[in-house]
């Protein structure tokens, strides 16, 4: 059972089918004027768009700011996948190789040093007296034999003619019987002692050497025993140089010294380390000397040199460049370069480190190219291209 309900529509117009009158119409405002109730309203309108603009930007900012933060954060970690590896055959390295070969291999240590003599003799007259000739300087040099100094002889002279006298008329006395063949040998001892005294009055050089430290000039009053020069022998002499602390375990007797002197370019002299001083000095070196052969006498004491030290020497040795040498937990290896143009790591055995080269002693033959100055992208079988042959 359905109910109607009846609304009674209480319009009078639309009772009698009337039309309802039009709404009054408000007053237009021109263009040029504006109630301040239109002005009001423009403003509220405004007001609330700028706000959303800004309210807009700002979370757009933050939003910004956070997605780079949570971006560098997973980058840091690792978190991105990686790209994946570059095969060898998608990519080509270029490298310098060196050719092994054997070879004479020396680690020398350059120095330098001075010159000094041999062994030194001082030179003093055995009596007193005056300088009469003199004639040779510092460094200059003298034969063996050769007199160096005189004294002044007159006196000498004289007794040995008196002594000569006395012997020529001992030997007549004992030859016709008039005098002891005991007073003949006492005037042969006295001329041979006015010789030696004559003797005296001079200074031969007893080997061949320079002069040194000249102390005395011609006219000058000596007593006997008073050094007036040193001789110094220049057959043999020797280098001294002074060696770092941190290469004193390079050091050793023996070892053959090369040096060279600006009075003779292009020659060069060798000997053999003699001596090495065992006190460190304040300048934290010590001294060494090595015995040179001076054959010519082209040494000469004072001489500034240049010297070499050879540390080690090998004959027939396979070295390689350090840089070509990469560490292992095994020891250390190398990259050769194959036929094919691929690098291929191997093992080697370093018997010698130089400050440049090491001696390989196992692991290379001669002919093989070795990779030096490593690329850092460089890996095993990677192929590689050859740009330039040491």
């Amino acid at each position: 059972m359905f109910t109607f309900v009846y609304f009674q529509n209480k319009n009078p117009f639309m009772k009698n089918n009337i039309p309802p009158p039009p709404p009054p119409e408000m007053p237009k405002a021109s263009v040029h004027e504006e109630t301040d109730v239109g002005r009001s309203k423009r403003k509220k309108a405004l007001f609330p768009q700028h706000k959303r603009v800004w309210l807009i930007c700002l979370f757009s900012l933050t939003f910004l700011i956070i997605g780079l933060y949570v971006l560098n954060r997973t980058v840091s970690q690792g978190s991105l996948p990686e790209s994946p590896p570059v095969s060898s055959d998608q990519k080509i390295i270029p490298v310098h190789v060196m050719g092994t070969k054997s070879q004479r291999f020396q680690d020398i240590m350059m120095t330098v040093g001075t010159i000094t003599g041999g062994s030194k003799i001082d030179l003093k007259f055995e009596v007193d007296g005056k300088i009469m000739d003199f004639d040779y300087e510092n460094g200059h040099k003298v034969e063996k034999e050769a007199i160096i100094a005189r004294l002044n002889q007159e006196e000498a002279d004289i007794k040995c003619q008196q002594a000569e006298l006395a012997l020529l008329e001992a030997q007549k006395m004992v030859n016709i019987g008039a005098l002891e063949k005991t007073r003949l040998k006492e005037a042969q001892l006295a001329y041979q002692l006015a010789q030696m005294n004559f003797k005296k009055t001079f200074i031969r050089a007893p080997r061949e050497g320079i002069i040194g430290n000249k102390l005395i000039d011609v006219g000058e009053f000596v007593s006997a025993g008073q050094i007036i020069a040193t001789l110094v022998n220049i057959e043999t002499v020797f280098v001294e140089f002074g060696v770092v602390e941190k290469e004193l375990d390079k050091i050793l007797p023996n070892q053959q010294v090369i040096i060279t002197v600006d009075t003779y370019p292009g020659i060069e002299f060798t000997g053999q380390i003699e001596r090495i001083d065992p006190i460190v000095g304040p300048t934290r070196t010590m001294s060494a000397k090595a015995r040179l052969k001076n054959q010519g006498g082209f040494l000469l004491p004072g001489m500034f040199a240049r010297t070499r030290v050879i540390i080690y020497e090998d004959d027939n040795a396979i070295v390689v460049p350090n840089e070509a040498l990469e560490k292992t937990p095994a020891g250390h290896q190398v990259y050769v370069v194959t036929k094919d143009n691929k690098a291929m790591s191997r093992e080697v055995h370093v018997g010698y480190f130089s400050v440049e080269f090491a001696q390989i002693l196992n692991g290379l033959t001669p002919g093989e190219r070795v990779v030096i100055q490593k690329p850092q992208k460089l890996r095993n079988n990677m192929a590689v291209k050859i740009i330039h042959t040491q």
